[in-house]
Formats: structure tokens, C-alpha cells, sequence
């Protein structure tokens, strides 16, 4: 990537730029220098911000809205020995605020799940139990309390109040910006994607009336798969709350739509520099 003066569109514009003008597709690939990963490391850099800003929203409306109401609406508990005792021998169920949509149940004396409450959450004495309710089918995950809290030298003398519990989850919410510490290998990875995909195409394009340089296709790779950079969050978005299977083949659409896009322009070039030459 180059900043050259006499570029009518600056690299950063390409955010934006790269869902709809066709000069910029034709500018990027053909007066570019490099193989354009100047601009793949800002829009990787940008597509983590726009991730990382996501789900720092959704988790925080999460544990705000229906984890810490949860904890603070439950009866007194402690966790140890690698059991969850309770001072209450009575089931009790936690709704959502607002909605009459059971999110916690407890069950003090029993280690099975109960099907009649269909809950987010079932804790029990040395289980709990997450469920996602998916149309007709009801998947159940199991695990054991102990496997979070373990303290294998002190298993008698740890134990986990439920102030603490409350007081941990709020401070879990800074944890969520560490993973910018994926960024280098997010960008590692993806370059070496790059090249991958720039040989499959190269071929191709060698098979075809594609006037394009190795360079020239990895550049139109990166701008190809910008725009589902920028759509990430909006793609999270919809499989945390609905689940649906087919993102990633939409996913793999959008990239190919704008790949035809990006190198049909090249050839509209093409084929104007030919007319003009012949004239």
C-alpha cells in the first residue's frame, strides 16, 4: 500500500470505500505497491476494535441486566469442599427482570436436571446445568461447580461466598479488551491466508483473460474481505441471541460477491485501455 499524493482515494477511505466504488477497487489493485497488507493490518485492527466494542456492550447488558440481578435475588450460598451449599432446603427460581422468563434455578437437594423448568441456568449441590432452548431440539451442558473453583492442595479450606461470587463477575468485565492480545496472530494468520488464496487464484486467473500480477490479486483479496470485517459485529450479534447456522456461508457469499466485483472491474479496465490503444 502506498499513500502516494496523486491517489485519488486514501487507504483509510478503503473501510467504507470497499462496499460500493469501483474506482477504489481499480486504484487498489492497480496502483497499490506491495502486496497491500499495510491496509489488511488497519482494517484487521479496525474489525477487532468493532469486535472487541461488541461484545464488551453485549457482556456488560448481560451481566448487568440478568447475571448480577441473578446473584443478588438468590439465597445466601457457599461453595466448598467442592459443593454448593445452601442455607435454604426450598427450590428457588431467579427470573429475568422485566419478563416472566425463569433464567436460575436452584435445586438444594438434588443433583438432576428438572425438564419442567426450562432455565437458563440449574445449580445444584455438585452440579449446573446451561441450556439453550433451539426450536425443538433442548441441548443440556454439565459441569461440575468443583471444576471452576478446584484447589486441588486446599480443597477443604477454599470456598467462595456469594459476595465474592458477585464482586468476581464484576471485574471480569476488564478482562474482555485482552483479546487485542490476538491481534498479531489474527494478523499472522490471515496473511498467510492471503497467500494461500493468491495462489489458488493466480492460477485461475492464468487459465483466464485475468490481466493481474500475484500482487494484484492479493490486493483484491484484501479488499474483498473487508466488508465482512466491518459486518462482524453485526454477524455476532445474530448468532449470540438467534442462533442461525447459515452466517458463515453468508459470510463466504459476501466475500465472493465483492471478489467478482473487485476483479470484473479490473477486467472493465482491461478492456477500455485495449479499445483506446486500438484507437
Amino acid at each position: 500500500m502506498n499513500e502516494d499524493n496523486n491517489f485519488k482515494f486514501k487507504p483509510w477511505q478503503g473501510i467504507y470505500l470497499c462496499f460500493y466504488d469501483k474506482n477504489f477497487y481499480r486504484e487498489a489493485v492497480k496502483k497499490w505497491h506491495g502486496f497491500g497488507f499495510g491496509f489488511f493490518a488497519y482494517a484487521t485492527l479496525v474489525n477487532m476494535f468493532l469486535v472487541v466494542a461488541t461484545l464488551c456492550v453485549v457482556f456488560n447488558q448481560f451481566i448487568n441486566l440478568m447475571v448480577i440481578p441473578g446473584l443478588q435475588n438468590m439465597p445466601d450460598f457457599k461453595l466448598a469442599n467442592q459443593t454448593l451449599e445452601f442455607k435454604s432446603d426450598e427450590p428457588f427460581q431467579v427470573k429475568i427482570p422485566g419478563l416472566d422468563t425463569v433464567f436460575l434455578y436452584i435445586d438444594p437437594k438434588s443433583d438432576k436436571y428438572n425438564y419442567e423448568i426450562a432455565s437458563v441456568i440449574q445449580l445444584c449441590p455438585h452440579k449446573y446445568y446451561v441450556s439453550r432452548q433451539d426450536k425443538n431440539n433442548f441441548e443440556i451442558q454439565t459441569t461440575k461447580p468443583g471444576i471452576i473453583t478446584q484447589v486441588s492442595e486446599y480443597p477443604q479450606a477454599y470456598h467462595i461466598t456469594k459476595s465474592e461470587a458477585i464482586n468476581f463477575v464484576l471485574m471480569s468485565v476488564w478482562f474482555i479488551p485482552l483479546l487485542f492480545i490476538i491481534y498479531p496472530l489474527n494478523l499472522g494468520f490471515g496473511i498467510i491466508g492471503l497467500f494461500i488464496q493468491g495462489g489458488i487464484l493466480n492460477l485461475f486467473a492464468s487459465l483466464s483473460t485475468l490481466n493481474l500480477t500475484y500482487q494484484e490479486i492479493v490486493r483484491a483479496l484484501v479488499i474483498a474481505g473487508t466488508p465482512n470485517m466491518v459486518l462482524s459485529p453485526i454477524f455476532i450479534l445474530v448468532k449470540l441471541f438467534f442462533h442461525y447456522g447459515f452466517l458463515d456461508l453468508l459470510s463466504f457469499a459476501i466475500w465472493l460477491i465483492y471478489l467478482t466485483l473487485i476483479l470484473k472491474a479490473q477486467k472493465e479496465t482491461d478492456s477500455s485501455f485495449k479499445v483506446n490503444e486500438s484507437v
